[in-house]
């Protein structure tokens, strides 16, 4: 991952997590879009809540010191729903 080399050695990336997967609400979406200039980007947000083109792929991930992260996972490793369609 490219963000890797600007940490230093104390530092860690939290695992991604993505509106409509672990337990966020898809409508999360609408918060991520305000944030970022996604259409400059071709990426459009969809009444939906999907994105145009559809393979595209939002998320969030975490910065900081890696005592806070513990071990980095999957996302489904700390999601409580067992019976999720997506789980890895």
């Amino acid at each position: 991952m490219r963000l890797t080399r600007y940490l230093g050695d104390s530092e860690a990336i939290s695992p991604r997590y993505s509106p409509g997967y672990c337990g966020m609400n898809l409508s999360v979406q609408q918060a991520l879009f305000k944030l970022v200039e996604a259409e400059s980007l071709g990426v459009c947000l969809l009444p939906s809540m999907l994105m145009q083109p559809l393979k595209s792929v939002s998320g969030l991930l975490g910065l900081g010191d890696r005592r806070s992260f513990g071990r980095v996972d999957a996302p489904c490793e700390r999601c409580n729903d067992a019976h999720c369609s997506t789980r890895r």
